[in-house]
């Protein structure tokens, strides 16, 4: 997974290349947003990381919101809970609160969360069943 020090320019041909479950990001400057959302290709962001580490100075300077909104798959997540103090409820609230985030908004990130993530197919079906009932 790449790491949050510095964005590269944008690669969108090897991006274009790639199969579209093959990448699972922290950086949304590596590639062009619009080719991430061609491609549903998920970004996995960690916002309390991304803020502990100065890639951007405060949540409303946080790309997350700019990303889903132009229709770039997005899932929260945390780095380092015991390092960052950060967990998932928080980082999800922290979003929320920054963004004013739905009920619907929530669930559908969380959604974008299950479907990216290496599970078993078993275990994602009976993760977005409970999500569907949240």
């Amino acid at each position: 997974m790449a790491t949050n020090l510095q964005s590269p320019p944008p690669d969108t041909e090897r991006l274009r290349a790639l199969p579209k479950a093959e990448v699972h990001l922290h950086l949304e400057g590596c590639f062009e947003p619009a080719v991430l959302a061609e491609r549903g290709i998920p970004l996995g962001i960690c916002p309390t990381s991304d803020l502990s580490l100065g890639v951007y100075p405060s949540m409303d300077a946080h790309p997350i919101e700019r990303l889903r909104a132009a229709g770039v798959r997005v899932s929260v997540n945390t780095d380092d809970p015991v390092l960052l103090g950060a967990s998932l409820v928080g980082e999800y609230a922290l979003c929320a609160e920054a963004f004013g985030w739905s009920d619907d908004v929530l669930r559908a990130v969380a959604r974008t969360s299950i479907e990216a993530s290496f599970a078993h197919v078993d275990a994602k079906q009976k993760l977005l069943a409970a999500l569907a009932l949240w």
